[in-house]
């Protein structure tokens, strides 16, 4: 691996790496595959794999993973993650990534993820979260989190605010999982193979501030027409103006992961 600045190093980061280079996955399914980065990320940093399925409601997003998949043994599938199509103990690993608040009847979720893993699987977790002992660069992230959302629910889209530590918790407690083990990371797991990560040490790095301002702007343009608008655009402003005062850097994250009980 590469050298890991400070902050990245420090994260909680390479510890999760560290569990995930010992797991074969064998038979995969990641819900919420979008663009195929989840995917990516466990093809990254597990030990093997054999097969992998990706599924998510946006054929537009599993497009892009087409593409990044194509030489690949990946399936893509325009489904629903609250009723799979899949025979009990299938998969070997089941993974969401950064969906829990995408998804409206979450309980059904889970309990399909479960139902379709072997026992003995892997069942594996990764969400964001609000609260906590956040800096105001994170805190930051979680206001243009909440900014999108809101927008999203505008148009009719399901999209929570982010859970707390302790919901998330509580919630993947409830599902009887064996050696369930709940990690805290102040950075991506993925950064660590990423050829940008030194840019990430700095929440005011100029590029990430552009950019971010840019997607803020970007995400109010659905709504652009609606009577609503000039009050979002001027929380978008106060939002904007906490970034280039305090920078901004991604929310905490939990990784969380398990295996069915016999």
């Amino acid at each position: 691996m590469d050298r890991i600045p400070p902050n990245l190093a420090s994260s909680g980061a390479i510890e999760i790496a560290e569990i995930l280079k010992l797991i074969s996955g064998g038979k995969i399914l990641d819900i919420g595959t979008g663009d195929g980065g989840s995917l990516q990320f466990l093809i990254d940093f597990l030990k093997d794999y054999d097969t992998a399925v990706g599924i998510d409601n946006d054929k537009d997003e599993l497009e892009k993973a087409r593409v990044r998949f194509k030489d690949k043994p990946i399936t893509l599938k325009v489904l629903n993650g609250e009723k799979l199509e899949y025979d009990d103990g299938t998969f070997n690993l089941v993974s969401m990534s950064f969906s829990m608040h995408h998804i409206q009847n979450l309980h059904n979720a889970l309990s399909e993820m479960k139902r379709v893993l072997k026992n003995g699987g892997y069942f594996m977790i990764q969400e964001m979260f609000s609260g906590g002992n956040q800096t105001i660069a994170q805190k930051n992230d979680t206001a243009v989190h909440e900014l999108g959302a809101e927008v999203d629910r505008m148009e009719g889209k399901y999209h929570r605010e982010e859970y707390t530590k302790g919901e998330i918790v509580a919630i993947l407690s409830q599902l009887g999982l064996k050696d369930l083990e709940i990690f805290e990371t102040s950075r991506y797991v993925k950064c660590l193979k990423c050829g940008e990560k030194d840019d990430c040490e700095d929440p005011k790095h100029p590029s990430t501030i552009k950019s971010t301002l840019e997607d803020i702007d970007k995400g109010l343009e659905p709504i652009k027409e609606r009577k609503e608008y000039s009050k979002f655009k001027e929380r978008a402003e106060i939002i904007k103006q906490n970034i280039k005062t305090h920078g901004i850097s991604s929310t905490s994250i939990l990784f969380c992961i398990g295996k069915k009980a016999n």
